[in-house]
């Protein structure tokens, strides 16, 4: 078997996708591994190779990821670095330090499957949501915060962010605060994992950001979904609302987190509304768990 050892940024593109990986192998050789639709920038980590230089088996939890109809498993993957956003499928994926999930071009946020996966870092998608004032859920133009589990701050009256999205199936993105002006935070990204097995030791977040400017309204928080046949750990699913800023700058409003197959974990999930100064809180969020 060849360890891959991801050291440059180098581009591949297969057949249906546009996956940047930072490749190239020190030892030479071709890379027997093919990703899905999105990208791995600057994502530094390994990558195991199949034996047989052929495909490795696509995981049976790939075929709940809706949104990602034609994907090739990369095999055993470990991030510990960099940015990634789209399709992918593993044998096991393990996330150890701090790796952001962000939203490809389509809005697609971070969408994955596997056998197995194994969080000991942070998996975070903060802020990589819509921008503010922008999402069905934007806060308007006196500094209300977004919405989309719960509803935005409304200072004055405006007009919060709206709630939107399935809290059974959440994969939105969170949307960004209202400013007068500018400075409206933006909303948390969309974390999907289907696996049969997902621990979870460290965090996963899709909090939305606090707003920065005069009378800013914080982003709403983003979407979580997990899905697995065992999910294990204490670690921490946060989609909380950005903060309000300034005295009329609303909370953002909670994000949606679900979590199907957990009923041994002891996972804190946290879903609540972005405070504010004097322009109202935001509503707390939503949360679908199931054994």
């Amino acid at each position: 078997m060849r360890r891959v050892m991801v050291l440059g940024l180098s581009a591949l593109l297969w057949a249906g996708c546009t996956d940047t990986f930072g490749l190239p192998i020190g030892s030479g050789g071709d890379l027997s591994t093919a990703g899905g639709d999105g990208a791995v920038d600057g994502a530094f980590g390994s990558e195991l190779g199949p034996t047989d230089g052929g495909s490795f088996t696509l995981p049976a939890s790939c075929a709940r990821l809706t949104q990602c109809p034609a994907m090739m498993s990369e095999g055993d993957v470990a991030l510990t670095d960099g940015q990634v956003s789209g399709c992918h499928a593993y044998d096991m994926l393990t996330i150890g330090s701090k790796v952001d999930a962000a939203h490809d071009a389509s809005g697609l946020g971070f969408f994955a499957c596997a056998n197995n996966v194994l969080i000991t870092g942070i998996l975070s998608a903060d802020g990589k949501g819509e921008d503010g004032m922008a999402g069905p859920g934007a806060g308007q133009g006196c500094g209300s915060g977004g919405g989309h589990g719960g509803a935005g701050g409304d200072p004055g009256g405006c007009g919060p962010g709206v709630t939107y999205g399935d809290p059974m199936l959440p994969r939105e993105l969170g949307s960004g605060g209202g400013a007068l002006g500018a400075g409206g935070g933006a909303g948390g990204g969309a974390i999907e994992l289907e696996a049969g097995r997902i621990d979870v030791i460290g965090f996963i977040t899709a909090d939305g950001e606090a707003g920065s400017g005069a009378s800013a309204g914080g982003g709403s928080g983003g979407s979580i979904l997990l899905r697995a046949d065992t999910i294990e750990g204490a670690g921490q699913v946060l989609a909380r609302g950005g903060l309000g800023f300034g005295l009329a700058g609303g909370g953002g409003g909670g994000g949606r987190v679900a979590v199907y197959g957990g009923s041994d974990a002891k996972l804190k999930i946290d879903v609540n509304g972005g405070g504010s100064m004097a322009g109202g809180d935001g509503a707390v969020g939503t949360i679908y768990q199931t054994p």
